[in-house]
């Protein structure tokens, strides 16, 4: 399954650029269905794309294999912070084109109980904060699959926190009609930096120079 978008130069002229995304739902940054893919990262990936020397194609990509598609050459880019990424295979990164940042999240309760069950997700990377309030016992980790399944816990009181990216955490609770069961703490668990990653080769490059180009601008 591919989104297409063509550029306003002749196909014959474009170079084709294939970025992965994962099929996870991680909206509001991206949502893949059957009809379409949408959401911020998208909303970049067009301002960049469109009316260039570029014809860019979104490819659905299982979040289990990201790694090995990127690796095998089968995306020419990806979405990631660096500290994300696994393997040996060196790569070329991008300026940062969205800062993100991992919040707490609480029930509405005036006062957190000691100690304190939090979700987690699990395969996520937490702060050192975090690591050190597990080891000496003021947190409890909980473990979840998906950040909406902690909000559903936190919604159930079945954990007294959770840690989620605060535009994700927002459209959850928005979506999901979480106002007055769960609420946003002014306490932040560390900050994240979305860049294209390209692979290590000339295309890689220009398509990093290219992208340079336009964060510039749009910062401009």
């Amino acid at each position: 399954m591919l989104f297409i978008l063509f550029s306003s130069h002749a196909l014959a002229e474009a170079e084709r650029v294939r970025v992965g995304l994962t099929t996870t739902d991680y909206s509001p940054y991206w949502k893949v269905t059957p009809d379409k893919i949408e959401g911020l990262v998208v909303d970049s990936l067009y301002r960049f794309f469109d009316g260039s020397q570029y014809q860019l194609e979104i490819v659905p990509v299982p979040r289990k294999r990201i790694d090995q598609s990127f690796e095998k050459g089968e995306i020419d880019l990806r979405v990631s912070d660096i500290r994300w990424m696994s393997g040996s295979r060196p790569y070329k990164a991008s300026d940062v084109f969205m800062p993100l940042e991992d919040v707490y999240w609480s029930r509405n309760i005036m006062y957190l109980p000691h100690p304190a069950k939090v979700c987690a997700v699990l395969g996520f990377i937490y702060s050192a904060e975090f690591d050190r309030k597990i080891a000496d016992g003021s947190f409890i980790r909980v473990n979840v699959t998906h950040p909406t399944q902690s909000f559903q816990m936190l919604a159930y009181e079945r954990c007294d926190l959770a840690i989620s990216d605060s535009r994700l955490g927002a459209y959850i609770v928005k979506r999901d009609r979480l106002e007055g069961k769960v609420k946003k703490l002014n306490w932040q668990d560390r900050s994240w930096q979305l860049r294209f990653i390209a692979q290590p080769n000339e295309k890689g490059e220009a398509l990093v120079r290219f992208i340079n180009q336009k964060i510039t601008r749009l910062k401009d």
